[in-house]
């Protein structure tokens, strides 16, 4: 019975089910280890769509990182750019004092109008529900106004268009189930510190959000903080960095040394969380937090598919 529904699976392309089904069959032969040639065939057939499916989603994580790669590096040099402009600009000016008055109030008018652009772009970016074509064009008249607006923008302005500018090719046709929806709004600025004693009323939300991360693992689903508050209403508090650090930190303090955390399904799903905050967590249950974002990157995927695997019959 389990060759035949393996020789299904296979047939049927269903890559989910030829998995399980080969390690059942694997389990199998090294009870006994008496195969026909038939059955034999069929293994072999499932390991080679099992090897195509992952070197099939090996060539698309390499392009999509590629395509990340390529946006970023437009966005710095556009980046460049403005402030090569403003850096002549203001020789120009420098040399020659006298310029008409009437032209640089102009100019001042111009790119305070650019930068009134550029936050009511990203206020739209925040706030509104938009496809991922919509989010695309969104963002590329957010970094043209920001380069309009160049050194008129404060710094915290500045990062966030960049922040815009490098999720774009994750958010056209980034991997993994997570819907394609405007990024969670970050949570309030703060520094964050060492985790310290939980708050007694954030315990409630610890177990909510343990909750809500089984959920996703037995769904094999990622999620976010945006996903999160959604799906749990008033149970999940507007919470600062330093609390959602905490809450994650009490979340896997039950987890054991030797599986994945379940917090890895929100740091996947969530990459301005992952890359700001997510080491924290790390550092504080005594895992390796690599320095390196792309290093980061692979250790919360390897965990969200450990993740997967373990809580598939829990």
């Amino acid at each position: 019975m389990l060759f035949a529904g393996l020789d299904e699976a296979v047939r049927h392309g269903h890559v989910y089910k030829v998995s399980t089904l080969t390690q059942q069959v694997r389990r199998f032969i090294q009870r006994d280890a008496v195969t026909t040639p038939q059955e034999a065939s069929i293994l072999q057939g499932a390991d080679t769509l099992l090897r195509h499916t992952r070197q099939r989603d090996a060539r698309n994580r390499q392009a999509a990182e590629e395509r990340l790669t390529a946006v970023t590096r437009e966005w710095e040099e556009r980046r460049a750019a403005a402030v090569d402009e403003g850096e002549r600009r203001r020789a120009a000016e420098a040399q020659e004092p006298q310029a008409q008055p009437v032209t640089q109030a102009q100019e001042r008018k111009a790119r305070n109008r650019a930068r009134g652009r550029v936050q009511s772009l990203i206020g739209r970016l925040r706030r509104e529900e938009l496809s991922a074509q919509q989010q695309k064009h969104l963002v590329e008249e957010l970094v043209l106004a920001a380069k309009e607006a160049g050194d008129y923008l404060s710094e915290a302005e500045e990062h966030k268009v960049n922040e815009w500018a490098e999720r774009i090719a994750a958010l056209i046709e980034g991997p993994g189930p997570a819907p394609k929806s405007s990024p969670a709004a970050q949570p309030q600025s703060d520094v964050v510190t060492e985790p310290v004693k939980l708050p007694n009323r954030l315990v409630p939300t610890v177990a909510a959000v343990r909750g809500a991360l089984k959920k996703a693992a037995r769904e094999r689903t990622t999620t976010s903080w945006n996903r999160l508050e959604h799906q749990l209403g008033s149970a999940l508090p507007s919470l600062t960095s330093n609390e959602r650090v905490q809450v994650l930190v009490q979340v896997d303090r039950p987890t054991a040394g030797d599986e994945p955390l379940l917090s890895s399904l929100l740091a996947v799903g969530d990459p301005h969380f992952a890359y700001q905050y997510y080491r924290h967590v790390l550092t504080a249950l005594g895992l390796d937090a690599p320095d390196d974002d792309e290093d980061l990157r692979d250790v919360v995927e390897a965990d969200t598919e450990q993740v997967f695997t373990d809580w598939r019959f829990r």
